[in-house]
């Protein structure tokens, strides 16, 4: 027969195995908790950050709305008189990111530049839109704009406006000109046959 079992011992190594494990899971809730708290903290300083990026962001793109607008609004009441689109971005918050769409208005009406205008009215606000990058581009570039073959969508009737527009912004932004075009009308200012 073999030895005597020693229940107490036996059952004496289960309950320090268990309370070593006890205190070891109490060890582990302690840091996680820590983590937690640590974690929470990060998240509320991350949501902090990111509502003063958005504010400004958002007084970046007032801004640059403001400049741009002007820009393309002069260029097509310069062009279009009485019967002129006026242009606006409107700025909205989608998944986290900020998307610009491009307005016209006439008569309290809303256009969508890519669908509801036609070539003429295109001409002079990608015509636009370009320009005022080239004026509010930090740091200041040179501001030298040549272009080919401008407004060839415009209507015949308005062409002889882009002159006076032209100098309007040559004056107003500091702006130089260099045009290549075919067009009669178009060949303002210093004017140099090829």
């Amino acid at each position: 027969m073999g030895g005597a079992f020693d229940v107490t011992g036996y059952w004496r190594s289960k309950l320090n195995k268990k309370l070593s494990e006890y205190k070891q899971s109490r060890t582990e809730i302690k840091k996680e908790k820590l983590a937690l708290i640590a974690a929470n903290q990060e998240s509320r300083d991350y949501r902090t950050a990111q509502k003063i990026l958005q504010r400004i962001a958002q007084k970046i793109q007032q801004s640059a709305h403001k400049q741009i607008s002007s820009i393309v609004t002069k260029c097509l009441k310069v062009i279009f008189r009485e019967d002129a689109y006026s242009f606006s971005i409107q700025f909205e918050q989608k998944r986290g990111k900020t998307e610009a769409n491009l307005t016209l208005t006439k008569n309290g009406y809303e256009f969508n530049p890519k669908e509801d205008v036609g070539g003429s009215v295109l001409d002079v606000v990608s015509f636009a839109l370009r320009l005022s990058a080239i004026v509010m581009m930090q740091p200041k570039a040179r501001k030298l704009i040549i272009l080919d073959e401008p407004f060839k969508f415009l209507d015949q009737s308005k062409r002889h406006l882009v002159g006076e527009m032209m100098e309007y912004l040559s004056s107003e932004l500091e702006v130089q000109f260099v045009l290549i075009t075919h067009i009669e009308e178009l060949k303002i200012g210093k004017v140099v046959e090829l």
